[in-house]
C-alpha cells in the first residue's frame, strides 16, 4: 500500500492504514492461536476492522469513541461519499483528505482480511499476490509521472516474504517440491524466477505515458506536484488541518489598478455541512477569444464602476478554472479558441472545456470592473429574487442551533441586511475574540462550524464558510469565494504564491451584486473591502504597504521557517498534515519493524 503515496499526497493516510491493518492482523493471529476455524479467524478480522476504522476516523461519532454506532456509521458514509467524489474529481496526487484517507485505510484493511485468508487459511499466497498485485498497478497507472524503482522493490520484497514464510508443499497450486520432500519446497524458488523474468520482459516494453499525453498534476489545495504544479482544490473541507504549501509562484499579472484585489478562481455555494462545493454549471457559454461576457448578477446602473485590465501568466498553477478579477467583462486567452474555455453565467466562473488545464506560461487579458458600492446604497438596497434567496439563502436542516444562536446574537441591534454583514464580519475579524491557526476546530460535536463557533480558532476556510452560513440563517444570500490574495508588488506587476491562497465570502446586495467581505482577520488578509470598513486609509498593523498604499505579502501568525507557506483554501491537507504527522508515521514504522524483529525467533 505504500506505493500508493505517489497517488496520495500527505502523510497521515499512512498513519491511518498502519493502525488498521495491525488492529485485523493482531485479531486474526490472536484469534487463529485459539484454534478457531477458518470463518471465525476471519469474522474476527472483519468485526476488528469496522472497529479500528471507527476510532480511526470517527472517534467523535462512535460509541464510548470505540464501538460504531449509528452515527459513526453516518460519519462513515459521509467520509465514503467525499473520498469518492476526489477519485471522480481530481487528477492524481490526490490530497488525502478524511475521505481519502478513509478509502485508503479501509481498502488497505479489506486486503489484509483476503491475504490472509489466501496465505494462511487457503495455504496459497500464490493467489494472495493477485489482490496485492492491484494495489500495486492503481499505484503504477495514476502516478503522475509513474512508480519509481523502489516502491517496487519494496511490493516485491514483501510478497517474497509472504510466499517464503506461507510457501509449503503445494504453493501456487502445484507440486513444487521434489518426490518425498518434506515440506518447504521451492515456491520462494518460483516466485523469484517468475518476478525476474517479469521484470526482464518489463525492461522490452515501450514505456507508458500519462494517459492524457501530457505531465500530471497535483490536485492538492495549493500542493506542489510535478515540477512545482499546484492546484487549488474547490472542494472546501473543515475538517481538515491546513497543509505545508510552498513559496512557488504560481501566476504573475500586471494591472493599472493601484490596489488589486483578489483573484477569483471558482465559486462554491453547495454546502453539505462540513464540505462546500461548486454548484452544477448550466448553460455554459464560450468565452476566451475577447468576446463580452455575461453581465455580473444583480449590478444597477448608478452602482460606482471603474473599468480596468489585468494581464495574467501563469507559472506553476495547474488548473481547472481562470483565476480572474471579478467581475470580469472579457476574456481574451492567447493561442486559444473560441470554445477551450466557457463561463457560467450565473457565477462568472470560466472553465477549461474538456479536460484542459491551465499551463506554464499561458497568457491572457482580462477587462474587468471595479465595482465600488457605497454604504448608503448597500443600506438600501431592496431584498435579493426569490430564486437566489432560494438557492443562496438557506442554511443546511441539521445546522446545529448555535450557529444561528450565534448569529442572532452578534445582529441584534443592526436594523438593515448590511448593518447585518457589517456585524458578521466585526465579530469574526475583532470583536469576537476568533484567533487565526492553521488547524482545524478539534471535532467535539458532529459539525465543524459548531466547533469553530465554539472554539473561535480557525484559518480562512472556517472564517468564510461560517460567515457565509451565519448570513443565510439571516435571509442574505451568501457564498464561498475560493482564490488568492493580491500577492507581492514587483518591478514588472505583481507575483502569487501558492501561499497567497484564500478564501472568503460573498453576499448578494441587490443593486451592488455578489459583494466580498473578509472576515478573516487583518493578520492574515490584510486590510478588509472599502465598503465594510469606516476608514481604510491605512493598513492594520502589520501589513505592510507598498508606495500605492496597497498591502503588499500578507503575513501569517506563524513563523517564516515555518510557513513553507501559509495557507491555501482548501481546508484539504496538503503534503505536510501537520508537525505531528511525520512524527506518527516513524513512529508506526518503528513499532512495526520491532514487532517484526521480535518475530524472528518464531
Amino acid at each position: 500500500a505504500l506505493g500508493l503515496s505517489p497517488v496520495i499526497a500527505g502523510g497521515a493516510w499512512v498513519v491511518d492504514t498502519v493502525l488498521v491493518v495491525a488492529a485485523v492482523t493482531l485479531a486474526g493471529a490472536l484469534t487463529a492461536r485459539t484454534r478457531a476455524r477458518p470463518l471465525v479467524v476471519s469474522a474476527a478480522q472483519w468485526g476488528a476492522l469496522v472497529v479500528a476504522l471507527a476510532v480511526v476516523h470517527a472517534p467523535a461519532q462512535a460509541v464510548w469513541g470505540l464501538l460504531p454506532g449509528p452515527e459513526a456509521w453516518a460519519r462513515g458514509a459521509q467520509l465514503f461519499a467525499e473520498g469518492a467524489e476526489a477519485v471522480r474529481r481530481e487528477a492524481a496526487p490526490v490530497q488525502g483528505s478524511p475521505g481519502m484517507r478513509l478509502l485508503a485505510s479501509a481498502g488497505a484493511g479489506v486486503l489484509a482480511v483476503v491475504v490472509q485468508s489466501f496465505a494462511v487459511a487457503a495455504r496459497r499466497p500464490g493467489l494472495a499476490g493477485l489482490p496485492l498485485l492491484a494495489v500495486h498497478a492503481v499505484a503504477v497507472t495514476f502516478a503522475p509521472e509513474g512508480l519509481g524503482v523502489g516502491w517496487f522493490l519494496l511490493a516485491l520484497a514483501g510478497f517474497l516474504l509472504l510466499v517464503v514464510v506461507c510457501s509449503g508443499p503445494r504453493s501456487w497450486g502445484v507440486v513444487v517440491a521434489p518426490r518425498g520432500g518434506t515440506g518447504g519446497g521451492r515456491g520462494p524458488q518460483v516466485a523469484a524466477v517468475s518476478v525476474l523474468a517479469a521484470v526482464l520482459l518489463a525492461l522490452a516494453l515501450p514505456a507508458v505515458t500519462d494517459l492524457r499525453g501530457r505531465p500530471g498534476w497535483s490536485t492538492g489545495s495549493g500542493g506542489s506536484g510535478p515540477g512545482g504544479s499546484t492546484f487549488i482544490n474547490p472542494l472546501l473541507d473543515l475538517r481538515q488541518d491546513l497543509g505545508a504549501r510552498g513559496d512557488a509562484v504560481v501566476l504573475t499579472y500586471a494591472t493599472d489598478l493601484a490596489r488589486p484585489q483578489p483573484l477569483r478562481i471558482v465559486t462554491v455555494d453547495s454546502f453539505t455541512g462540513d464540505v462546500w462545493e461548486p454548484g452544477r454549471v448550466e448553460n455554459a457559454l464560450e468565452v476566451g477569444d475577447g468576446s463580452d461576457m455575461p453581465p455580473a448578477a444583480g449590478t444597477a446602473e448608478g452602482t460606482p464602476v471603474t473599468r480596468h485590465t489585468t494581464t495574467i501568466t501563469i507559472a506553476g498553477l495547474r488548473q481547472q478554472w481562470l483565476p480572474l478579477p471579478y467581475p470580469a467583462a472579457s476574456v481574451t486567452v492567447e493561442d486559444a479558441d473560441a470554445d477551450d474555455w466557457l463561463v457560467d453565467p450565473d457565477s462568472l466562473n470560466v472553465i477549461a472545456a474538456d479536460d484542459r488545464r491551465t499551463d506554464e506560461g499561458q497568457r491572457y487579458e482580462v477587462q474587468h470592473l471595479q465595482v465600488s458600492p457605497e454604504d448608503a446604497q448597500l443600506a438600501a438596497a431592496q431584498p435579493a429574487p426569490a430564486d437566489l434567496v432560494e438557492r443562496f439563502g438557506r442554511a443546511p436542516d441539521d445546522l446545529p442551533p448555535v450557529v444561528a444562536e450565534t448569529a442572532r446574537q452578534v445582529v441584534a441591534e443592526a436594523t438593515t441586511p448590511y448593518e447585518q454583514a457589517l456585524a458578521l464580519q466585526d465579530f469574526f475579524r475583532a470583536s469576537g475574540g476568533f484567533r487565526y491557526t492553521l488547524d482545524a476546530p478539534s471535532a467535539e460535536s458532529s459539525s465543524a462550524l459548531a466547533d469553530f463557533v465554539v472554539d473561535k480558532e480557525g484559518y480562512c476556510v472556517h472564517f468564510a464558510s461560517t460567515m457565509a452560513v451565519m448570513a443565510r440563517t439571516l435571509g442574505i444570500p451568501a457564498r464561498v469565494a475560493v482564490g488568492f490574495l493580491p500577492g507581492t508588488r514587483t518591478e514588472d506587476g505583481w507575483s502569487v504564491t501558492a501561499s497567497d491562497a484564500h478564501a472568503w465570502p460573498e453576499l448578494y446586495f441587490e443593486g451592488a451584486g455578489w459583494t466580498r467581505f473578509e472576515p478573516t482577520p487583518g493578520i492574515r488578509s490584510g486590510v478588509a473591502p472599502d465598503w465594510t470598513v469606516e476608514d481604510v486609509a491605512a493598513a492594520p498593523s502589520g501589513v505592510p504597504t507598498d508606495s500605492s498604499g496597497a498591502p503588499a505579502a500578507p503575513v501569517t501568525p506563524v513563523p517564516r521557517e515555518d510557513r513553507a507557506t501559509g495557507e491555501a483554501a482548501a481546508g484539504g491537507s496538503g503534503e505536510g498534515e501537520s508537525a505531528a504527522r511525520p512524527v506518527l508515521a516513524w513512529s508506526a514504522a518503528g513499532l512495526v519493524a520491532a514487532g517484526a524483529v521480535l518475530l524472528v525467533p518464531r
